[in-house]
């Protein structure tokens, strides 16, 4: 049944009355189409950011996100016809009715690929990124300052680093192998130079420190050659897009393409 009634009421329970206001009190207006944050700001695409890395949302099985994603997609049908017939696609709806679909758009947005509606595999989903990268801030940051381990930690992290660029690129721009290949080869050179001379110089500075000071020294190399490798690895997967553009889409139907653009790429 249509949500909407000859009456012109929007019903979000088929036993509701539509001729009843008093069941629009307490109701917020809410579109699910309309972002959380101003992505405008910087601020705003920083929360926005902040919660799809949130760990707690990475543990939904793969059964209980398609249901979210279901409820999203009744939920965007039903502002559909709300806009068809009132030019608006806000609807009423309680807050635990808005909180329960946040919640779904923020878990389906970092689990489902946007381009390819596939599943992003769990370690390559932002939400699962702190959690995967806990073993391997210890492994760089605890064990022994060697040549060896900052060369088996550092090339773990900038495998690890491709995989999660790679599972959330933008597919609408073809990555070849050969891009994935000179992005991770990259990436791993400069994370492991970069940490091998700030270890070197760390030595000649203050010598072999072992306990807290060791572990504030390790922190530091890791943080420097993290961010220099972060940064390399992340343009050059993401180099093609700035090239070639990325899809854009006409507002009213996100499945219709209108063209490519580079300023939407960068």
């Amino acid at each position: 049944m249509s949500n909407l009634q000859k009456t012109g009421k929007i019903i979000l329970n088929p036993f509701e009355d539509p001729l009843d206001e008093d069941l629009k009190k307490d109701k917020i207006m809410f579109s699910i189409q309309e972002p959380e944050f101003d992505m405008s700001s910087y601020v705003g695409r920083f929360m926005s950011f902040r919660k799809i890395c949130n760990p707690f949302i990475a543990f939904y099985s793969n059964g209980k996100i398609k249901d979210m994603q279901k409820l999203l997609e009744d939920q965007k049908e039903a502002e559909e016809e709300q806009f068809n017939f009132k030019g608006d696609y806000k609807l009423p709806m309680s807050e635990d009715e808005i909180l329960k679909l946040k919640i779904a758009r923020t878990v389906v947005r970092t689990a489902i690929h946007p381009d390819t509606g596939e599943f992003i595999p769990w370690p390559m989903r932002m939400s699962s990124f702190i959690v995967c990268n806990l073993p391997i801030s210890y492994g760089m940051i605890i064990t022994a300052p060697t040549p060896m381990n900052t060369i088996i930690w550092q090339g773990i992290n900038q495998t690890y680093n491709a995989s999660v660029n790679y599972g959330n690129r933008n597919a609408s721009g073809k990555t070849s192998i050969q891009d994935i290949g000179k992005s991770y080869a990259v990436a791993m050179t400069a994370s492991i130079s970069v940490s091998l001379i700030i270890r070197k110089v760390i030595a000649m500075k203050v010598g072999n420190v072992k306990g807290a000071k060791g572990i504030i020294y390790n922190s530091i190399s890791a943080f420097f050659a993290v961010s220099t490798a972060g940064f390399i690895n992340a343009y050059l997967m993401r180099l093609k897009e700035l090239d070639t553009g990325i899809d854009i889409y006409e507002p009213d139907h996100p499945e219709i393409v209108v063209g490519k653009s580079k300023a939407a790429a960068e």
